[in-house]
């Protein structure tokens, strides 16, 4: 049969009202799955099933577990008219929101232990143990506890024999330890959250000062000879515009620094010894039996004696010992120090201990540098004696003729009888 021209020019038009049908139709779907998903649906927040339409007259969505529907958020679906189900549904606890915990407020404590004057970071404060409450102990200086619970806390240290101790505390801060410290080797305080180092931390430093050390009290006199007054001999001041600087490589020799044995002489009144210094005192005897220590017989020189001394490698500087002690002044330096010191001779005296001593001042005591001298013996020269000029030829002549005289005189007489 054969369609005619007319009926094939309806025929494509009836095509293509059907696909603009259907085309209407898509857009309208389209478009409200867009507003859907831009306004969103609420109280369909944890249903997990999927819910497709049934185009039912009044359009509504039925309950399906392998369907699908507008999605309108991750784990949101709506129907086809914009509506959740109404019909309850177990919630999905993966979806559940998880309560956050409470973040930990944090803090840290830090600080050092020195020794005073002068808060210096050497022992025995360097190794004395810091311990927070509840957080471990620690023996490094400076020490740190770091990530510690903001709040209370208390910081205690030991203390070693013959020091006390006392803190400064600073809060967000580190420029309060040159102010007095508080005396107590415990110390409770609130530790500040924050953002470490920025802040959120306390700055404790422990101060450890020496007591009066009763060996630093002047030795008693010990005095053989009664008529002897000595006069106690001005101390001498060190250049205070040096500061020698340790020189632990150099090893003293024990060969040129023999031990003294006990002084005969008063030593002149010193003041204590500071923490973290050494003493330094020459003294000059008269070794009788010359064996380079200062025995209890023996006395000074009576006369004046000099020296020059230096600390590490500074300039030599003079130093004289008395005439009736033999002592010299005390001269106060740091503990570590090289100290070398040497002689100048005199006349008439020869040296026993040897003219230049060096030691290393390593302890917090006086270190005594000992010079022993005797007097040299008196070397007298005799004269040649005068000598008699002896007789000439012509007398010796004289006394062999009257011999010969004699002997034959002797022998006629003998003839005779």
């Amino acid at each position: 049969m054969k369609i005619s021209k007319i009926n094939k020019n309806w025929l494509l038009v009836g095509l293509l009202a059907v696909m603009l049908t259907v085309a209407g139709w898509q857009y309208g779907q389209v478009r409200q799955q867009i507003q859907l998903q831009a306004t969103g649906v609420s109280g369909c927040a944890g249903h997990t099933e999927k819910w497709e339409c049934d185009h039912d007259p009044d359009d509504e969505c039925s309950w399906k577990s392998n369907g699908s529907c507008y999605i309108i958020s991750p784990g949101v679906y709506g129907d086809c008219d914009g509506h959740c189900e109404s019909e309850p549904d177990e919630p999905n606890p993966s979806v559940s929101p998880v309560p956050s915990a409470s973040p930990t407020l944090l803090c840290a404590v830090q600080g050092r232990k020195v020794i005073m004057p002068g808060n210096l970071r050497i022992e025995p404060a360097s190794s004395q143990t810091a311990s927070l409450a509840g957080n471990g102990s620690s023996t490094a200086n400076p020490y740190y506890f770091v990530g510690v619970a903001a709040g209370s806390k208390t910081v205690s240290v030991t203390t070693p024999a013959g020091y006390t101790v006392g803190y400064t505390l600073c809060i967000n801060d580190i420029s309060c330890h040159n102010n007095t410290p508080t005396p107590g080797s415990s110390v409770t305080f609130d530790c500040p959250a924050g953002n470490y180092p920025v802040n959120g931390y306390a700055d404790l430093y422990w101060h450890y000062t020496p007591l009066p050390n009763p060996s630093a009290s002047p030795l008693p006199s010990v005095s053989p000879n009664p008529s002897v007054s000595p006069a106690p001999l001005p101390s001498v001041s060190p250049n205070p515009s040096v500061s020698p600087a340790p020189n632990p490589s150099v090893s003293p020799n024990p060969s040129v620094s023999p031990a003294p044995s006990i002084s005969p002489s008063p030593q002149p009144s010193a003041s204590p010894l500071l923490a973290g210094n050494a003493r330094l005192v020459i003294r000059k005897f008269k070794d009788d039996n010359q064996d380079g220590n200062w025995d209890n017989n023996e006395s000074s020189t009576g006369q004046e004696w000099h020296f020059q001394y230096r600390i590490s490698s500074d300039p030599w500087q003079d130093y004289t010992t008395s005439s009736d002690t033999g002592w010299g002044g005390a001269v106060d330096i740091s503990k570590g120090t090289k100290v070398e010191v040497k002689e100048l001779e005199q006349s008439g005296w020869s040296n026993t201990t040897g003219l230049t001593l060096i030691r290393i001042l390593d302890e917090e005591k006086t270190y005594y540098f000992d010079f022993g001298n005797f007097k040299a013996p008196t070397v007298v020269t005799a004269e040649t004696p005068v000598q008699a000029p002896e007789t000439g030829l012509s007398s010796r002549w004289q006394i062999w003729a009257a011999l010969a005289t004699l002997g034959i005189a002797l022998q006629f007489l003998a003839i005779l009888l």
